[in-house]
């Protein structure tokens, strides 16, 4: 199956930017985490930050967005020191959130990626490029 679904990587210091768009499938999410390996090697940081944007047409499955969640988790096994969320649809946010809530979890929002930097250059672990 062709894997469907976008991302774009970019660094800000020791921050991975990953900005998704359109609708992911298995294939889109495996596709992505290969991606991101490959960033994560490039740079080599033992620790590092990740600001996740999603476009307004960023969406998954229930059964994907169970998988991204534990793929998440083996960032942090990884070194991924915090995460945070930009989404600037309110109704796609809302619905994470709750569903994210249903699962357990509870993630970090903001409005605006540089406002995610912000948030980010306050941590001790924060280093620019």
């Amino acid at each position: 199956m062709v894997a469907h679904g976008n991302v774009e990587f970019q660094w800000s210091g020791n921050i991975l930017i990953y900005k998704l768009q359109g609708a992911f499938n298995e294939q889109g999410l495996m596709l992505l985490v290969k991606e991101r390996q490959q960033q994560l090697e490039s740079k080599n940081y033992s620790q590092w930050f990740r600001i996740i944007y999603l476009h307004d047409d960023a969406l998954m499955s229930a059964d994907l967005f169970k998988k991204s969640v534990a793929l998440e988790l083996k960032s942090k096994n990884e070194g991924c020191l915090d995460t945070i969320y930009v989404v600037p649809n309110e109704s796609l946010r809302r619905y994470r959130q709750h569903y994210e809530t249903s699962l357990g979890g509870k993630s970090t929002y903001c409005d605006s990626i540089e406002e995610a930097i912000a948030v980010f250059s306050t941590h001790a672990q924060f280093f620019t490029a």
